[in-house]
């Protein structure tokens, strides 16, 4: 009995186990699965737009055919001298196989970059004083500042980028600037009420 007692032992020096038998193999690699697929199916969950194969937009330069694809679908509004809202290329990306790496937001940025370089370049363009990338401001667009950002000239304080984007998508007049450029003229024409009024 001595024998067969100490045969039991597979490594001189431990001790049998005295707890409880771990789980099958297979429980534990089923268990793995099933949490590997409720992972999979919250990567699957966060594509923000139907067609889409990225989460992430993508940091290379862009190509050709993206340049190409881009212009086919938004040539319109360049030639109308405006750029589409965010909702607007969302409905239209599910629809444009070379753009399925890049996402709305960055795609409207590369249709502003576009509209800016087409004005500068533009013969009938009247460049505006400083940087010729700067889009000059209306007296309209200076009023609707008010219209929609009053709270803020009123407290002194600046709104953030999803309302900026917000008033932008509502506001034809806007559709040329991007989010920091609103916020920047919000910014500024607070110095300036302080500066005339003394606030």
């Amino acid at each position: 009995n001595s024998q067969v007692e100490q045969g039991q032992i597979h490594v001189q020096g431990i001790q049998p186990s005295t707890t409880k038998s771990k789980r099958p193999v297979v429980e534990e690699a089923q268990e793995i699965c099933d949490e590997s697929g409720s992972n999979s199916q919250v990567e699957q969950g966060r594509t923000h737009v139907k067609g889409l194969t990225r989460i992430c937009t993508s940091k290379s330069p862009w190509t050709t055919c993206e340049k190409e694809a881009a212009l086919k679908y938004f040539d319109q509004y360049l030639q109308k001298n405006t750029i589409p809202s965010l909702s607007e290329i969302c409905d239209k990306i599910p629809h444009i196989d070379g753009l399925s790496s890049r996402s709305p937001t960055s795609i409207r940025l590369w249709l502003h970059n576009r509209l800016v370089k087409q004005r500068n370049f533009s013969p009938n363009s009247t460049p505006c004083r400083g940087s010729g990338s700067k889009p000059r401001w209306t007296n309209s667009m200076k009023e609707k500042l008010y219209k929609y950002f009053e709270h803020y000239l009123s407290n002194n304080t600046l709104p953030g980028s999803v309302e900026c984007r917000q008033v932008i998508e509502q506001e034809p007049e806007y559709r040329t600037l991007t989010e920091a450029a609103l916020k920047t003229a919000v910014a500024n024409e607070n110095k300036r009420i302080r500066k005339v009024y003394h606030v």
